[in-house]
């Protein structure tokens, strides 16, 4: 049985602690994180008896096989590469990094130390990323995606920019990764961005990322917060000769050239389970369904559409 430690435990920490603890084939070893009373809470639902606020003190543990990161996308990177060093196997959040760098440093890394570098890559395990990739051979050769995400408010952290790091690979990696596993990594890209600040915090951004394929096929990708909503929503359309799917609020909609259309109701699995369960398989000797590098082409595109906002819209190659 493999040993597993997880640093942070808001957000995809707590969901990643409750999917391995019900797992049998690994045992949560490790808790970490700065809010002491959490660790106790936490520790004591989950039978957890080595809690710490310090996370170098858990990867000095030489029994612990494994660690998630699951903290603020700054530490993504140093904290991924102390693990690998340390030999423990790492389940990593997405971004991999918040700079070229990093990614590209870490990548090396995985490939010095032979160690799994799981990137958290939830959205291909979700019901319409699978539904669409098993329709792709109906829509013919693809022509144009769209996808958009628009929040009321600025969640979480995304307003402090130290902890981010990047906007771009935050939010429209959602998109931008069923994109690349769809079809591979894209030939170019451009990115444009919009942001307000308000007492020293971003109060309203958004960022839109432009890219495509020598093939023809061209992407366009939006995530937004802050601005006037009622509701926070998702949705994407894909099209192609012969066919498009659009899908929001869990359902699917196939319409096809000869005008018969098809609504496909998705289920509503969690996809965060599956994507742990994967990990845990990878930790257990299994072929890793994204190896480092191949995860690393989603943050790389992401962050370059940043670079290119940043530096007057300019496209950039892949």
């Amino acid at each position: 049985m493999k040993t597993v430690g997880v640093i942070g435990l808001r957000g995809m920490g707590a969901s990643r602690l409750k999917h391995l603890a019900g797992m049998e084939r690994v045992r949560v070893e490790w808790l970490c994180t700065r809010d002491e009373a959490a660790l106790a809470e936490l520790g004591s639902e989950f039978g957890v008896d080595k809690t710490t606020t310090d996370w170098r003190a858990m990867l000095a543990d030489e029994s612990l096989d494994a660690v998630c990161v699951c903290t603020p996308n700054y530490l993504h990177a140093p904290m991924a590469e102390a693990a690998m060093l340390a030999g423990k196997d790492v389940l990593l959040e997405y971004p991999m990094g918040i700079t070229l760098d990093e990614v590209d440093h870490l990548v090396a890394v995985a490939g010095q130390t032979g160690r799994v570098c799981h990137l958290g890559a939830t959205t291909r395990h979700e019901p319409q990323h699978l539904a669409v990739a098993n329709r792709l051979g109906e829509l013919g050769e693809p022509v144009e995606l769209r996808g958009v995400l628009a929040m009321p408010a600025v969640a979480k952290w995304y307003g402090n920019q130290d902890m981010i790091g990047s906007f771009f690979a935050l939010a429209n990696f959602h998109f931008v990764d069923q994109v690349v596993d769809w079809f591979g990594p894209p030939a170019w890209v451009s990115g444009s961005l919009w942001q307000r600040q308000g007492g020293g915090e971003i109060s309203a951004i958004s960022a839109s990322m432009f890219f495509g394929y020598e093939r023809g096929l061209s992407a366009h990708v939006n995530y937004t917060m802050g601005v006037l909503a009622q509701r926070a929503f998702m949705q994407f359309e894909l099209i192609g000769v012969d066919g498009r799917m659009t899908w929001r609020e869990r359902v699917l909609e196939h319409n096809r050239r000869d005008g018969s259309a098809e609504t496909i109701v998705l289920d509503d699995s969690d996809s965060c389970q599956r994507d742990t369960e994967q990990f845990v398989a990878e930790l257990l000797g299994e072929p890793m369904a994204g190896p480092p590098a191949a995860a690393a082409v989603s943050t790389r595109v992401c962050l370059l559409a940043e670079q290119s906002a940043r530096s007057g819209h300019v496209t950039l190659a892949v």
